[in-house]
């Protein structure tokens, strides 16, 4: 009996689907008595011959074409849109798990728990690394391993299948030395991100200039991005100066002080210039992240629109809570007093709090607006900024 491959319908040359996988075919004998005897149409199967699926004719194939026709997914998207119940029909596609997985890292902490809410809103996979990991719980969608940046084992088992990885936490408020601290952190989270082949890490850092001597804590957070960096996996790092939202360390301070004191006696550093940033426009920065090219590392320098300082955000502050309130600069309050002083009237721990005047006391502002190009983000003035954090709370 012999047996002919055939395919019918006319195909093109831009209907093929690339690759090396054996086209479809039907097998038909000769001597089937169903087929009506007639040299016409016998005629064609004298020189067999194949040819590649022709893609308009695809629907009326075996799912084997299907299955196929995954293969060229990416450039053939307009057709798979035409099919989108091929994971119902068990051809191996499930949308969810075809998205990148996302790590973030300080999901507990101000920042990173903005962060975890933007990303889950925008139907992104995502996983947290947290010490206190009963915290997240409550976020519905999102995979929760409990871990510390500082524990390798953890870390490299949070980074398992990631594509991006957040790198949120710091040590400031640590009991020990937390340049060191800082520095191990980063060195594990590298490493492990390098030896789970993840794409990019995005870290937020600190504003301050490298002319200038910085504080420990400015100095501390640009040495991680250094560090971080010598992994080898591309870094995308955003420093920034003061976040405004409603449960932001910087913002809180300056809210307390308002609150709580109809008349302050101020040190020199609330004349020091800042640039702040609304929480909303950092979240768009860190979320745009996600779309520049893989390999794309670099720093970015980001701010809000308005270069202020701390006593005139202290006063926009007390003029929008409707509070009238008086500063006075005094020449002389050391870093440590400032620190006691602030443990007494704000929320702050007095460890904390130093280590946040010393940084304080040195300029942070944009001086690289390179941001503005790489971005379509226009940051908001300081006074809507504050507007927009006392009304979420």
């Amino acid at each position: 009996m012999k047996q002919a491959r055939v395919l019918g319908g006319n195909t093109r040359a831009d209907d093929r689907i690339p690759g090396t996988f054996e086209p479809h075919t039907e097998v038909i004998a000769k001597d089937n008595p169903a087929s009506p005897p007639s040299s016409a149409r016998w005629s064609k199967f004298r020189k067999p011959r194949t040819r590649s699926l022709s893609i308009s004719r695809l629907f009326d194939r075996r799912p084997s074409d299907l299955d196929l026709l995954m293969h060229s997914r990416e450039k053939h998207k307009k057709l798979l849109d035409r099919v989108p119940d091929l994971a119902d029909r068990g051809f191996g596609y499930n949308q969810q798990t075809m998205k990148p997985l996302i790590l973030v890292t300080g999901a507990t902490g101000y920042v990173g728990g903005q962060l975890l809410q933007a990303l889950m809103a925008d139907g992104r996979r995502v996983r947290c690394l947290a010490r206190r990991a009963e915290k997240l719980r409550s976020v519905a969608g999102a995979e929760v391993v409990r871990g510390d940046v500082l524990d390798a084992g953890s870390v490299r088992a949070a980074m398992a299948g990631v594509d991006t990885a957040y790198y949120l936490v710091h040590s400031m408020g640590s009991l020990g030395r937390f340049e060191e601290e800082d520095r191990t952190a980063a060195r594990v989270f590298g490493e492990a991100a390098r030896e789970a082949g993840v794409r990019r890490i995005v870290y937020l850092g600190g504003l301050g200039s490298g002319e200038q001597e910085l504080s420990a804590h400015l100095r501390s957070r640009q040495e991680v991005g250094d560090v971080l960096r010598s992994s080898g996996v591309p870094v995308v790092e955003f420093r920034a100066s003061i976040v405004i939202g409603a449960g932001s360390l910087s913002f809180e301070m300056i809210r307390a002080l308002v609150e709580r004191l109809p008349v302050m006696i101020a040190p020199r550093w609330v004349s020091v210039p800042a640039q702040p940033i609304a929480i909303s426009d950092l979240l768009g920065y860190l979320l745009a992240a996600l779309d520049l090219p893989p390999d794309a590392g670099r720093v970015f320098e980001i701010g809000g629109s308005d270069q202020v300082s701390y006593g005139e955000l202290m006063r926009e502050c007390a003029r929008q809570r409707g509070l009238r309130r008086l500063i006075l600069s005094v020449p002389v309050l050391t870093p440590r007093l400032s620190s006691l002083w602030l443990g007494l009237v704000t929320p702050l721990y007095a460890r904390v709090g130093r280590n946040l005047i010393d940084s304080i006391r040195h300029p942070t502002v944009v001086q690289d607006r390179s941001a503005l190009a790489a971005f379509s983000i226009r940051p908001c003035g300081f006074r809507e900024a504050i507007a927009r954090a006392l009304r979420a709370g």
